[in-house]
């Protein structure tokens, strides 16, 4: 008798064991799909993304990328870097001002304090500047650590202050600028001996950075 309880016992748990065994081999298979789906897809990402061009910690798109050397007549290098939408200073990410393009372009996310990993506690615009950058300021006067904003035209102030100077008329009064300022500002923060910025008056380049190459 014992044993014939056994066996229906098995026999009515049978059904239920095995539903639950293919429940989860249903699932197993499933997720293995979800993360070969994933890494299927990753990969082809990285197979259609022909450059790679980061601007404040983010990857532009070919488009964009594209799009920007064709309107400038221009090669970016595959690198990183960042860029100041407020007075259109860029750089190579970890160094001084390499050039100037236009202000306002949308172009990556934020401008980072640590974009140039200064140590001067001279704050421009959020970035605390290289020390080639300061460098190339104090060729115009004292610089004091402090946070202070600088615009395309080159006028500047302490944060949340209205200007008291421009950087342009006292690059002029120095003798550092020949052609008409605005049209001959020079890398490192209008000058710092980097390399003079070439342009047409509407875009600017570092003619020492390899991105004029």
């Amino acid at each position: 008798m014992p044993n014939l309880i056994s066996v229906r016992l098995n026999a009515k748990a049978l059904p239920f064991i095995v539903r639950i065994a293919l429940f989860a081999a249903l699932l197993t298979a499933a997720f293995a799909w979800s993360e070969i789906n994933s890494i299927t897809t990753a990969q082809s990402g990285r197979e259609t993304q022909e450059r790679f061009v980061y601007i404040n910690r983010t990857l532009l798109s070919d488009a964009t990328v594209y799009g920007l050397e064709r309107k400038y007549r221009v090669r970016i290098p595959d690198g990183k870097y960042w860029y100041d939408r407020f007075c259109g200073a860029w750089g190579v990410e970890g160094g001084p001002t390499a050039g100037f393009i236009l202000p306002g372009l949308k172009l990556g996310g934020p401008l980072r304090a640590d974009a140039s990993n200064g140590r001067t506690r001279v704050f421009v615009n959020g970035r605390e500047l290289h020390a080639i950058d300061v460098l190339g300021l104090q060729r115009l006067g004292p610089v004091y650590p402090g946070r202070y904003w600088v615009d395309a035209q080159g006028f500047a102030g302490y944060e949340g202050q209205p200007p008291f100077c421009n950087l342009v008329q006292l690059a002029n009064q120095a003798g550092l600028l020949s052609g008409g300022g605005r049209k001959r500002i020079l890398s490192g923060m209008y000058d710092s001996g980097i390399g003079r910025v070439l342009g047409n008056g509407d875009f600017y380049i570092s003619g020492d950075s390899s991105i004029s190459h």
